[in-house]
């Protein structure tokens, strides 16, 4: 991992991204994050928005968020257990239908992995500045709602969340965009990933629902 682990290999090295910028980009894009921690010999898994932010005491800033009070991996949040992370960009199968040479079928991806500390956040104040950021910076590009600080739901909400920062210690990104392909075939991968991210899923999502609702 990038503080960075030197001679890695793997992945290759044309797909591994050593450009920090790069990284918070995919991290801001794409905040929804994998969330996971050991305790007591068990794996603790969660999927959760996480927020960027520089930081003059972490050389790769910190990442901001919050979870349940009854979800069973805030007890290692609490204790400071290491975490890891993973942000997932877009991705798709490439077919080698796409190009006039002969290749194997493969799968690009973008994913950024972060090893960090988590440090809880006890003061409610602070929890709530936390969530009034994280919804300005989601919203940043949608309507531009803004949450007011004295939102009733809000303030009820925050007994039963708990917040915390996580100082990101390490951090690597696994960017395959068929950079071992001659350039052509670059922009034809990247056109047929551009395509496929942009499907309609309305169909899929309806047919879960109605599965859900089946069952209750």
């Amino acid at each position: 991992m990038f503080n960075h682990i030197e001679g890695m290999n793997y992945p290759p090295r044309e797909f591994q991204e050593t450009g920090f910028q790069n990284i918070i980009k995919i991290i801001r894009a794409y905040p929804l994050a994998t969330l996971i921690s050991v305790h007591n010999n068990k794996l603790y898994t969660s999927h959760i928005p996480l927020i960027y932010y520089k930081d003059k005491q972490f050389p790769f800033g910190k990442l901001a968020g919050h979870i349940d009070i009854h979800n069973p991996q805030l007890n290692a949040l609490q204790k400071g257990t290491a975490v890891n992370i993973i942000f997932h960009g877009p991705d798709s199968y490439i077919s080698p239908s796409l190009f006039k040479a002969d290749h194997l079928p493969t799968w690009n991806y973008i994913k950024v992995h972060i090893e960090g500390k988590p440090r809880e956040i006890k003061s409610k104040d602070t929890l709530r500045q936390s969530l009034l950021k994280m919804t300005e910076s989601l919203e940043a590009n949608t309507s531009g709602y803004m949450l007011s600080e004295n939102h009733p739901t809000m303030n009820k909400l925050l007994d039963y969340i708990v917040g915390f920062e996580i100082e990101i210690t390490s951090w690597e990104g696994k960017f395959k965009l068929s950079q071992n392909k001659p350039t052509e075939e670059q922009d034809m991968a990247i056109q047929s990933m551009t395509v496929e991210n942009k499907k309609d899923i309305s169909a899929l999502v309806k047919s879960i629902l109605k599965d859900f609702q089946r069952s209750s």
